[in-house]
């Protein structure tokens, strides 16, 4: 039996709703799927990273990507990362604004370097006044200026 015109019209509206209600959809899914990947992935920074507690010894995580989680500090010499016993520095000109004193998670390979000004308090008994650390008579200089320095870091507040 053949359509009338009229019955023609009706399907080909019905056609277009169907069509248009399974476009919205699967539009609907995609984007579902897409904030899920997003949330998943941005629970944590970097899943190869190590996680490192006040507990653990640096020296045995040179050269390795760490994770850290402490409060994020503004210091004279730049940006540092605070766990109880555990303070690394960060490799960065300074903490925004919105960053500074909140609980940060920084992940970064973990570098130690020798550049914090230290010098021997005999060194400098002429009157002048030296800038850095000063260290007691018979100290090693190089390891009083050692610290612990994450490369490469990125980072995420904490809520």
């Amino acid at each position: 039996m053949a359509r009338t015109d009229r019955g023609a019209r009706r399907s080909l509206r019905n056609e277009r709703r169907c069509g248009r209600y399974h476009f919205t959809a699967m539009r609907i899914i995609h984007f579902t799927i897409a904030t899920l990947a997003l949330a998943l992935t941005a629970c944590t920074l970097r899943p190869d990273a190590r996680a490192v507690s006040d507990a653990d010894a640096p020296e045995s995580l040179i050269g390795q990507r760490v994770a850290v989680t402490g409060v994020a500090e503004n210091w004279k010499l730049g940006p540092k990362v605070t766990e109880g016993n555990l303070s690394l520095w960060v490799d960065a000109r300074h903490w925004p604004a919105d960053v500074s004193g909140k609980r940060v998670e920084v992940v970064g390979v973990l570098e130690q370097r020798a550049d914090l000004p230290a010098f021997r308090e005999e060194d400098h008994a002429t009157g002048e006044l030296p800038q850095g650390i000063p260290v007691p008579e018979g100290s090693d200089i190089r390891k009083a200026s050692l610290r612990y320095v994450l490369a490469k870091p990125s980072w995420r507040v904490i809520r």
